[in-house]
């Protein structure tokens, strides 16, 4: 893959809004949510996921003990 295109499918992850990120690519979904709380910038975050993960992480938790 050139370098034109791996820059044209970098651009169009970044005009991704969050919840959309989510659906395309997970690990960068993590990363751009939590530098977003991070930051202190929770109305961009999507929360929506951010605690349907939680919830999974739980009952992942619960399910090893």
């Amino acid at each position: 893959m050139g370098k034109s295109k791996r820059l044209a499918i970098w651009r169009r992850i970044e005009d991704m809004n969050a919840a959309e990120l989510y659906e395309r690519d997970f690990a960068e979904w993590a990363v751009r949510n939590a530098e977003l709380l991070r930051s202190g910038r929770v109305a961009e975050a999507d929360l929506d996921h951010i605690a349907e993960e939680i919830e999974d992480m739980a009952k992942r938790e619960r399910r090893v003990i």
